[in-house]
């Protein structure tokens, strides 16, 4: 009996396709992609890489995807591999420095990262709401943007136990959905759904179900 395969078709949600809309890219028929997810066939060696590349992952984790029978009744149906992937585009300038977000616990870096820190995150996220309902999107994306960048990327860099580690993810998740609906009121939706989809590998990463839960019931609609 064919396994379906949900890390396929969480990981196409996430790139922004409906399967209508990856059939088109692919030049296939939308009840071939339906297929694929199914695990009732495979795509053809042609049309691989062209997947690959609007998954926005690599030929090894496209293989990882096609092959993925274990692990599908576990509560992250996209593995954290594959939703770094994913979140590339983001990843390259709100983590541009090389952090990848796959463990909660860092013994070198340039500074100690404490729960007061991760206390001035969540205020932030708290004033940038604030400010978004005040003046809009438009006049508060650049310095959410600026934030992550200038903020909440070195703390990432830095070091801590996985205790605050996870509260660290947490609070980085909860600032990137945020600068995503931002980004979002402020029409920038292709911005928006990277933000989105990093602050579900973000969730993931601080191994908060409850958090990952409301990202994706937040962003539904807009990360499809």
């Amino acid at each position: 009996m064919p396994v379906r395969r949900r890390s396929l078709a969480e990981c196409r949600k996430a790139a922004g396709y409906s399967q209508e809309a990856l059939a088109e890219a692919l030049r296939v028929e939308t009840s071939t992609v339906g297929r694929w997810e199914r695990g009732e066939t495979r795509p053809q060696p042609w049309t691989r890489p062209k997947s690959a590349r609007a998954l926005g992952v690599s030929h090894e984790a496209l293989a990882e995807l096609l092959d993925d029978a274990a692990g599908l009744d576990t509560v992250r149906s996209v593995p954290e591999s594959i939703a770094e992937e994913v979140a590339a585009p983001l990843r390259r300038d709100f983590l541009k420095h090389g952090v990848a977000a796959v463990a909660c616990e860092r013994t070198n870096g340039w500074r100690s990262v404490t729960l007061v820190d991760i206390e001035a995150l969540n205020a932030m996220q708290h004033s940038l709401i604030a400010l978004d309902a005040q003046h809009g999107g438009g006049a508060v994306l650049s310095m959410a943007m600026a934030y992550l960048r200038s903020e909440v990327t070195p703390l990432l860099q830095g070091r801590y136990p996985e205790r605050v580690g996870r509260r660290l993810f947490a609070a980085a998740a909860g600032l990137t959905l945020t600068t995503g609906f931002i980004a979002y009121d402020a029409g920038q939706h292709g911005l928006a759904r990277q933000h989105f989809v990093h602050a579900l590998s973000l969730s993931r990463t601080a191994d908060d179900p409850a958090l990952s839960a409301r990202v994706v019931t937040a962003t539904k609609g807009k990360l499809y």
